[in-house]
């Protein structure tokens, strides 16, 4: 077997090597996002700069074109006029969803966070629409701020599922508030 010049060899290597590292790079383009929070609509899950450094998050963009978002995800939309928000989903396709004394209801059906999300509460935040129930349309979803000062879809009605750009996976910055 001849041996191929060293040349030869760190050429390939380089080349093998610029060829991965683009996959890769395509690959996280394609998937993967990273979005600093402006606002305190989250707080206390995702903080904006008011009160110290904001949060940066992780979110995954590929998923959404295969599967609906679940009740209790946050998820990144795009509203043409603030740009990029995060918001946690409530309300599914189809269902009726009011806010009664702080407590969100869907379906005459009080809503009760799961247990890792009971620091959740609308207690300040108004009716849906009014005093009314409001219906979500197909292809639609619900979205509520963890905070009191939140717009949503309280204000917003319901966002479509093309509004979705991705689901936050994670808070990764900064460094004492990864989780």
């Amino acid at each position: 077997m001849a041996k191929v010049p060293w040349r030869r060899r760190v050429r390939r290597w380089a080349w093998h090597t610029l060829a991965v590292t683009g996959i890769i790079l395509l690959v996280w383009h394609l998937c993967f996002r990273v979005e600093m929070m402006v606002t305190s609509s989250m707080a206390p899950a995702l903080r904006g700069g008011e009160a110290g450094p904001p949060d940066y998050i992780l979110v995954e963009r590929l998923s959404r074109h295969i599967a609906a978002p679940a009740r209790w995800e946050i998820v990144l939309l795009w509203f043409p006029e603030s740009g990029m928000v995060a918001k946690r989903v409530v309300g599914l396709p189809g269902e009726t969803v009011s806010i009664r004394g702080g407590q969100v209801v869907i379906n005459g059906q009080p809503l009760r966070p799961p247990e890792h999300l009971s620091h959740l509460s609308y207690v300040a935040y108004g009716n849906v629409n009014g005093d009314g129930v409001y219906t979500i349309p197909a292809n639609s979803y619900y979205v509520l701020g963890d905070g009191s000062d939140s717009q949503d879809s309280r204000f917003e009605g319901a966002i479509a599922r093309s509004q979705i750009a991705g689901r936050v996976l994670m808070r990764i910055w900064p460094a004492n508030r990864i989780a």
